[in-house]
């Protein structure tokens, strides 16, 4: 939610320099005022069921920004917290590929 209430402090020429990525967001942030967004979603985290509407018309026509990933545990509901299995994977992922783009 503060990223979606901090785009309204930005100009265009900004906001088009901005990557997001989320991790069980309860919105899923549509990718039109960004240069990129990315939002990934644990099918067993339950923040992301406070959108119901979005989450689902994302399974129903999928879109390339949302990417949804299994349950760690396979139990619903509970994968909200980032060193959870679910997302831990992919901020390893994302925390390598920006050293390698940006580190010395």
């Amino acid at each position: 939610m503060d990223t979606l209430q901090a785009k309204e402090f930005l100009s265009p020429e900004e906001l088009n320099r901005i990557q997001v990525y989320t991790f069980g967001s309860p919105t899923l942030i549509d990718p039109k005022d960004f240069q990129s967004v990315t939002n990934y979603v644990s099918k067993g985290d339950g923040i992301t069921y406070l959108d119901p509407i979005g989450y689902f018309q994302s399974i129903i026509y999928p879109q390339d920004h949302n990417t949804f990933l299994p349950s760690s545990w396979g139990i619903p509901l509970i994968d909200h917290q980032l060193n959870f299995p679910a997302y831990q994977s992919i901020l390893e992922y994302l925390g390598a590929q920006f050293l390698i783009n940006y580190g010395s």
